[in-house]
C-alpha cells in the first residue's frame, strides 16, 4: 500500500499503479526515491541509511 501512496503522491495515476507487476512496481518506486535523494542497494534490495555528520 505504501508503494502505491509513494507512486500517486509522485504524480503516477492511479491507474497505470495498479496495473503495475510487483517488480515495475519497485522499479518505481526505486526511481523516485533516487530522485528524492535516497540510494538503493540493488544487491541487498534495501535503502541505504543517510551518512551522519
Amino acid at each position: 500500500m505504501r508503494q502505491t501512496l509513494m507512486l500517486t503522491q509522485a504524480g503516477v495515476p492511479w491507474d497505470v499503479v495498479m496495473n503495475l507487476s510487483r517488480a515495475e512496481l519497485l522499479g518505481y518506486c526505486v526511481a523516485v526515491g533516487e530522485l528524492k535523494g535516497g540510494t538503493f542497494a540493488w544487491s541487498r534490495l534495501e535503502w541505504e541509511q543517510p551518512k551522519g555528520p
